[in-house]
């Protein structure tokens, strides 16, 4: 029941994948690193599963409505509600990882209603009534009558020992679940759920299956009804070495000690703290959204370029007190192409004398990997006032006004020109 195969080219990075997360298990990382990571996780992962599914939610308003609740205008309360949802979804399926019982049909339905919310309880874990189309060549999934044997015997084979890697397992409950499509809306999601079901007992980290991926997702989904879970398992590898090099940065570059010469503790006022978070993502989601774009840009002509934004912290009310007595990573500017590679860290600190400009602490700051003495002309201290940047050089030369999106432009348009894109001289 439920045969797979797969490349066997796989299983070598399959196997170093599973000793990294080993080498990960035996690490003590400080408390507030792991909560950073695993909220910065679940925002993306909860964006990007819905966004997969048709949803118009964008990163910066999920993120607002799993921190703040839907309280925003612009979407209506159904759309908003499908970020609440699925993150209460991930809460019932590592509930579900914990116990260490085997899967039932009530799980499934259970789930499938957290999924679709209050909003939708009639068809909350409610089998569809009415054919689906073809999965794929060769493949249409059950008609609706055979549905709950099926979604049985599905439970069962889920519940057995298996002796393969995880990510493996994970995407054949994936194929398998998805081949049945059980649920006239979410089937989807759910079966993206699942394999996090598989992953967490195994101890492996929330994955990310970004939205661009989208089209290979469903490609790689109609293979694996084919029969064929490589290029499926290819993305899902994929996906989790994403999220274990956030704790492995974590790991190596943040030991949550005071830096020499730290400024001490200067507790601000509480309504500081919005504010300056609401700055800082407004830096994330840009320098991401930049990524993006500059990588469609120039692939055509560079091939096997790439740019990405590896978040470390989640930004909560104790990482911006945290990082009043010591520098904390917030995010690496990651850049690869044929010409080298280029490695940065976002950094949020507290000068022990700030400049004038530096009015609203902690202030950021960019430091690049490798970077000669003395370091080129760019971007190296920032600090926000009102909704915009004031930008310092490593020169010295200041400039007020700077936009979020103008700044993450100038970061990665450096990557590109000094690294990069640079031609051999």
């Amino acid at each position: 029941m439920y045969r797979y195969r797969w490349e066997t080219r796989l299983e070598a990075r399959l196997e170093h994948t599973g000793e990294r997360i080993r080498r990960l298990r035996q690490l003590r990382l400080p408390a507030l690193a792991d909560e950073g990571v695993g909220h910065w996780l679940r925002v993306h992962h909860v964006y990007h599963s819905n966004a997969i599914s048709g949803s118009r939610l964008t990163l910066p308003e999920t993120r607002t409505i799993l921190e703040e609740g839907p309280t925003f205008g612009g979407k209506p309360p159904k759309v908003q509600a499908e970020a609440t949802h699925l993150s209460q979804a991930l809460d019932f399926i590592e509930s579900l990882a914990s116990s260490r019982l085997p899967l039932t049909e009530r799980d499934l339905r259970i789930l499938h209603a957290v999924v679709l919310g209050a909003g939708d309880a009639a068809e909350g874990g409610t089998y569809r009534g009415a054919p689906v189309p073809p999965r794929g060549p060769g493949h249409t999934p059950p008609e609706a009558g055979l549905v709950p044997a099926q979604v049985q015997a599905f439970c069962a084979w889920f519940s057995q020992e298996a002796s393969e890697p995880p990510i493996l397992q994970a995407c054949r409950a994936h194929a398998a679940f998805d081949a049945i499509h059980p649920f006239a809306v979410g089937s989807g999601r759910m079966g993206r759920l699942l394999t996090h079901l598989v992953l967490f007992r195994h101890g492996y980290p929330l994955t990310v299956l970004r939205v661009k991926d989208r089209a290979r997702y469903h490609t790689a989904l109609k293979q694996a009804h084919q029969g064929d879970i490589t290029a499926l398992a290819t993305l899902f590898v994929e996906s989790v070495e994403h999220g274990l090099a956030r704790y492995e940065y974590i790991a190596q570059q943040f030991d949550g000690e005071p830096a020499p010469g730290a400024a001490p503790s200067t507790p601000g006022a509480p309504h500081e703290f919005p504010a300056w978070r609401r700055g800082v993502e407004g830096l994330l989601d840009a320098l991401e959204a930049v990524a993006l774009q500059l990588t469609g840009k120039h692939s055509g002509a560079i091939a096997d370029l790439s740019l990405s934004l590896i978040g470390v912290d989640g930004l909560t009310p104790s990482s911006w007190e945290a990082a009043r007595t010591a520098p904390l990573p917030l995010a690496v500017l990651c850049g690869q192409s044929p010409q080298g590679t280029f490695e940065a860290t976002l950094r949020a600190h507290c000068p022990r004398e700030p400049q004038p400009w530096q009015r609203t602490l902690p202030a950021l700051s960019l430091q690049v990997s490798g970077e000669p003495s003395p370091a080129p002309e760019r971007p190296a201290e920032f600090a926000l006032e009102e909704n915009v940047f004031t930008v310092a050089s490593t020169t010295g030369q200041l400039r007020r006004g700077l936009s979020a999106t103008k700044l993450a432009t100038e970061l990665w348009t450096h990557a590109l020109e000094t690294v990069l894109l640079s031609r051999p001289r």
